[in-house]
């Protein structure tokens, strides 16, 4: 199929303008994380061994639902509540109903912090929203099912973004605040924002008390140790309907909501607790970097796979087309990338058995034993885990956290790998902290 072909096709039957309307309609699951490092696997073991106590098995049922490993540490204490400092900001502002054109005035709504936890690579936020009784005027608030808010920025005492959903609202926070947008663009490696994804919902729904939950997680980046954390928005939006994209909702609520919380020194002054291998059962298998931390342990590890380990690239046209188009053309869309793979590729025989030879080349056990007999699998999460690449040399270089935290912590922990019977248990012992 020429390239002709393939245009006219998008143009004549599909129409750009039908992927950049699918684009607009966001779902309420964000992810900004700009760099991608590494093939994501994630699975949980399986092992003949017996275990005391299999800790990743049990679910923690936190507030963030964020994965065990945060569980553990919610667990322990590791989150601020309710703190009385967290004083609500109440706005001055206007709201609209977007299908009747409808203005009213709705002063009154308040915002305030009502949980917190922060480590090296979560951020959680749940701000408790008392809306206006103004509101009834728009919309039945005892049938709100959903809330978001479109340009939320979370920046710290340094002015470092947090939280930042695209680079429009990050443009007005530099002219606001008489900053430099080169430092902020988050479509370049910019020194002053945190590389991050997030998902945010409705967590809570009490009268005329919403609850809205953030999660927000790093890419390649840390969070800053900060002592300081500033909020700021413009625009809440509500609806009627459970299943509402950005941008759709009912109601948009219009106004200026700044506030400020200190950081608990728990969390700005967390530490990490570093681990260095002392014995491995099989030569070839390495841990090259340990690190334990409130919420996981972070291991970095190698083994060798073969210089014959390659992936089959299975190209159809219209991939080839894509990739071919320059980054300002309007074709070069995710979406239709995402588009010719569900409807062309996936379809396509070679690729679906050259997918599954890769699937279980890339699948192998890994977990951490500590010295309980206690067994850690894998993070499972909002945040990317358990990413794995192989060198020209044939080397598998993994990296990913575990639920092993600082609570459930010993002296030594063994790190178990099993490559497709290329077995290794890995001595890590605590050398310091950090």
């Amino acid at each position: 199929m020429g390239k002709e072909n393939i245009y006219n096709n998008l143009i004549n039957n599909i129409t750009i303008e039908k992927f950049k309307e699918k684009d607009k309609k966001r779902e309420n699951r964000i992810n900004i994380i700009y760099t991608v490092l590494t093939v994501l696997i994630c699975t949980f073991s399986a092992t003949t061994m017996v275990f005391a106590k299999d800790i990743s098995i049990k679910i923690y049922e936190n507030y963030f639902n964020t994965g065990n490993g945060v569980g553990a540490a919610i667990e322990n204490g590791y989150i601020e509540e309710n703190s009385k400092e967290h004083e609500e900001v109440i706005s001055r502002a206007y709201a609209k109903n977007e299908y009747t054109g409808k203005v009213i005035n709705t002063d009154g709504t308040k915002i305030k912090v009502d949980k917190l936890m922060m480590d090296d690579f979560n951020l959680s936020v749940t701000l408790d929203v008392e809306l206006s009784e103004n509101l009834e005027g728009l919309i039945n608030l005892k049938e709100v099912k959903d809330m978001s808010m479109p340009d939320l920025i979370i920046y710290d005492e340094n002015s470092i973004l947090l939280l930042h959903q695209d680079n429009y609202s990050i443009k007005d926070f530099c002219e606001r605040n008489s900053l430099n947008f080169e430092e902020y663009d988050i479509l370049k490696d910019a020194p002053k924002t945190v590389n991050c994804g997030f998902n945010a919902y409705t967590a809570e729904k009490n009268g005329n008390h919403i609850k809205m939950l953030f999660n927000i997680y790093t890419g390649k980046d840390v969070f800053p140790k900060s002592k300081k954390l500033n909020f700021y928005l413009t625009d809440i939006r509500l609806s009627e309907s459970v299943e509402t994209m950005h941008g759709e909702e009912e109601v948009s609520l219009n106004g200026l909501w700044e506030f400020s919380i200190d950081v608990p020194e728990k969390m700005y002054n967390r530490t990490k607790i570093k681990y260095e291998e002392i014995f491995s059962t099989n030569k070839e298998f390495k841990v090259t970097s340990a690190y334990l931390y409130e919420t996981g342990m972070n291991i970095e590890a190698e083994f060798p796979v073969g210089k014959d380990f390659k992936e089959e690239k299975i190209i159809i046209p219209e991939i080839e087309f894509w990739e071919s188009l320059s980054q300002d053309d309007d074709l070069k869309d995710i979406n239709i990338l995402n588009y010719y793979y569900a409807t062309k590729l996936e379809n396509n025989e070679k690729y679906r058995e050259a997918s599954s030879k890769s699937y279980e080349k890339w699948q192998y056990d890994k977990y951490l034993v500590n010295e309980n007999n206690e067994k850690f699998n894998l993070s499972m999460g909002p945040r990317e885990n358990g990413g794995s690449y192989v060198t020209e040399d044939g080397i598998m270089k993994f990296t990913g956290m575990f639920d092993l935290t600082k609570y459930d912590a010993t002296d030594e922990v063994i790190m178990h790998i099993d490559y497709h019977g290329n077995i290794a248990d890995i001595t890590l012992k605590k050398v310091g902290e950090e």
